[in-house]
């Protein structure tokens, strides 16, 4: 099962990696409102390989069947894979092409905030936590911790989804 794992979340991993490059290339064009969108759209296109590796598996390895728990532990493996690459991707990305992306982002949100009504109060609060978020994300490992935790609800959704699909009984034989 390892090799399945490796080869697919490396599949995955590269998708994902390339689909961000792409979209922080275009991100001043796309803008904060759609970019949240677009990334976890491209996540969704970068996890599929988690269904064709538990595929593959099932009918290469399992002789046609595969039980439900061992092809979602399958699909958690590749999508770890993946996300691992999508940290690294994330970590050479904001180095590069996005340096000044935390700083974009906090002015972002406390516009948004100013527009949707909030108090002076609310406001600076709000620059308060921002200031001291992007101080914490300077910090490789916090960066990393909360890069990775943007793909997991959806890779362990697509693994579920896909550990639902491929579950196959082995065929009785006569």
């Amino acid at each position: 099962m390892r090799p399945f794992i490796i080869k697919y979340g490396c599949i995955s991993g590269s998708i994902i990696a390339s689909l961000m490059v792409v979209t922080a290339l275009m991100s001043e064009k796309i803008g904060f409102d759609y970019g949240m969108y677009i990334g976890y759209a491209t996540m969704i296109v970068g996890f599929l390989p988690i269904y064709w590796g538990m595929k593959g598996y099932r009918e290469r390895v399992g002789n046609g069947s595969l039980a439900f728990g061992k092809a979602f532990l399958m699909g958690l493996g590749i999508m770890l894979v993946a996300t691992a690459w999508y940290v690294v991707t994330w970590m050479v990305v904001n180095k590069t092409l996005m340096p000044d992306f935390m700083d974009k982002y906090a002015a972002y949100s406390i516009e948004s905030m100013k527009k949707s009504g909030a108090t002076a109060v609310q406001l600076e609060a709000a620059t308060k936590q921002m200031a001291d978020f992007k101080e914490q994300y300077k910090n490789p490992l916090v960066m990393a911790a909360y890069t990775a935790l943007e793909p997991l609800p959806v890779g362990v959704l697509l693994a579920l989804v896909g550990a639902l699909l491929t579950k196959r009984k082995p065929a009785v034989q006569a």
